[in-house]
């Protein structure tokens, strides 16, 4: 028996919430729905998440490169500490898609380093990778547990946004992939409803407040 996703867990909290008393997960085994409600409703559960469209037109979520990219950079990071000499440098990230392929990124990025590792200096120094990704190196204040580098932060310029045109934007998207998926199963039930986990992490500025308020968006 298949096992309920962070999502599905919320979802189905959410159903028991609203009064249903009938919630079954995935009626049909492991094909769309996720659940079925009353045994008539059929529900599909999806994480709404940021999403790059890349020259092609095809769609991906933030974190698919974001993770990676993380781990790619602290893995390397990492491989540094038996050059600690006693100081330890933070080192920012600034990045937009696309990075590049996995493998030149990672050899890019340690080229920059061990150039600076020879020559380390006490001031921010910022290192351009390529065109989408720049290395920030900072002094700490003080050494860290022996790690000549650490990972400080990053910032993802493909991140944030206006809230409410993002969440449209990333509904839209999140709704048509649901909907090609659920497509061959269309006729298994008459009703069907998407519920969407939202993952974006925004809030609502003063200014979208105020548009939203005079009717604007």
């Amino acid at each position: 028996m298949a096992l309920m996703d962070a999502q599905e867990k919320i979802a189905k909290d959410y159903l028991a919430y609203k009064g249903y008393e009938s919630i079954e997960f995935e009626p049909d085994g492991n094909i769309p729905p996720d659940f079925l409600v009353d045994g008539t409703i059929a529900i599909e559960v999806r994480r709404l998440n940021q999403n790059y469209e890349n020259e092609d037109g095809e769609t991906s979520g933030l974190e698919e490169d974001r993770f990676p990219l993380y781990n790619l950079v602290n893995q390397l990071l990492d491989s540094y500490d038996q050059q600690f000499f006693g100081k330890t440098y933070f080192v920012y990230l600034w990045f937009r898609r696309p990075v590049g392929s996995g493998k030149v990124v990672r050899n890019a990025v340690k080229e920059a380093l061990d150039e600076f590792s020879k020559c380390p200096l006490d001031k921010k120094t910022k290192i351009k990778i390529n065109s989408n990704l720049s290395l920030n190196i900072l002094p700490a204040s003080s050494s860290k547990n022996g790690k000549l580098y650490l990972l400080g932060g990053c910032s993802d310029r493909d991140s944030g946004g206006w809230v409410l045109s993002e969440l449209e934007r990333n509904i839209l998207i999140c709704s048509e992939e649901k909907l090609q998926k659920v497509q061959r199963y269309r006729s298994n039930y008459s009703v069907w409803w998407l519920v969407l986990i939202n993952r974006l992490g925004f809030e609502i500025g003063n200014d979208e407040k105020r548009y939203l308020n005079d009717g604007i968006l």
